[in-house]
């Protein structure tokens, strides 16, 4: 089954994670506080074996933990994706990991390819995601991919010592076969 779900989009490829994708490099990313300041993941501490399991509790049927490789590099961060057949719709969400890839145009050529997977495969009518509201470059690209920004949960958790605000994105699946 892994197989044929590993996508190409744009220079990345997206591929599920397996066990052996479970690294120092990977362990090095989820402590690091810059790159998990914004995900839920930073509040546990972290281990390879933690990893494992997180890695291990998405079956490609309802969980999916997408891995986002560079050609000569590897390994440059993860989209996870549950789906809910039964209501016709997904969550996503999206690390970068590997800093040098920060701002370089990783997140929406894989986002497009895994919201076809979504509609075209999987045939769901919804992707929904979410974000902080501190995360400029988060807001900036569901914008910038045509996302509906559909609510605001206010001062729902404390980063940094301040109370953030959790913003809620959805993409329909008419709206995205019209952007694309």
């Amino acid at each position: 089954m892994t197989a044929r779900l590993e996508m190409s989009a744009g220079s990345f490829v997206l591929r599920p994670l397996a066990r052996e994708d479970v690294t120092e490099r990977y362990l090095s990313w989820m402590r690091d506080p810059s790159v998990t300041r914004t995900l839920m993941a930073h509040r546990q501490e972290q281990s390879l074996d933690s990893i494992a399991a997180y890695v291990a509790r998405h079956d490609n049927v309802r969980g999916y933990l997408f891995g986002v490789f560079a050609p000569g590099i590897g390994h440059i961060g993860n989209f996870s994706l549950w789906h809910y057949p039964e209501d016709e719709r997904a969550t996503i969400g999206v690390m970068v990991g590997e800093k040098a890839f920060w701002g370089k145009d990783v997140v929406l050529p894989c986002r497009a390819r895994l919201l076809d997977f979504i509609f075209d495969d999987l045939g769901c009518q919804k992707v929904a995601a979410g974000c902080l509201s501190n995360n400029a470059a988060a807001v900036f690209n569901f914008r910038k991919q045509g996302w509906v920004h559909e609510g605001t949960r206010r001062r729902q958790y404390r980063f940094d010592g301040q109370f953030r605000d959790e913003l809620f994105f959805a993409m329909f699946a008419e709206d995205w076969r019209t952007r694309r």
